[in-house]
């Protein structure tokens, strides 16, 4: 969301009429596509909601692709979430490697109170080097 915030800040402070209109177009498309995806399933009296969700996809690539022509942050931003682990082991150079690293909260799903809902981080002991102890 946040990220789809700052795109669409850009192109509103953009000089570009199309690009903002487009955009528009694209956010009020993906509201539908959502509202079908979680549960609107034919409460709108659709009559075929499944061809309506493909008619809608259809659009949605549409306008993105004009969008990727238009704003030069939304076609950065098309290609970067299209990347995956070989597209990036590909960019990165020769004798290199990407670490990544994640910090994750455990979650107790027994506690009995939201104060014990989270547990507290491992303690992790790092190894003093070889021959040291």
């Amino acid at each position: 969301m946040e990220v789809q915030k700052r795109y669409q800040e850009a192109l509103v402070y953009s000089d570009d009429p199309e690009g903002v209109k487009t955009f528009q177009e694209l956010a009020r498309i993906r509201a539908l596509l959502s509202e079908l995806v979680f549960g609107a399933w034919g409460k709108d009296g659709t009559e075929n909601p499944k061809k309506q969700m493909t008619e809608l996809r259809k659009k949605k690539e549409k306008l993105e692709a004009k969008l990727s022509r238009l704003s030069h942050a939304f076609s950065t931003h098309k290609k970067i979430a299209k990347a995956d682990s070989e597209m990036i082991a590909r960019a990165l150079p020769d004798n290199t490697v990407l670490l990544e690293f994640a910090k994750v909260e455990m979650c107790d799903f027994q506690a009995r109170t939201v104060q014990d809902l989270w547990m507290p981080p491992p303690l992790y002991r790092l190894r003093p080097p070889c021959g040291q102890g």
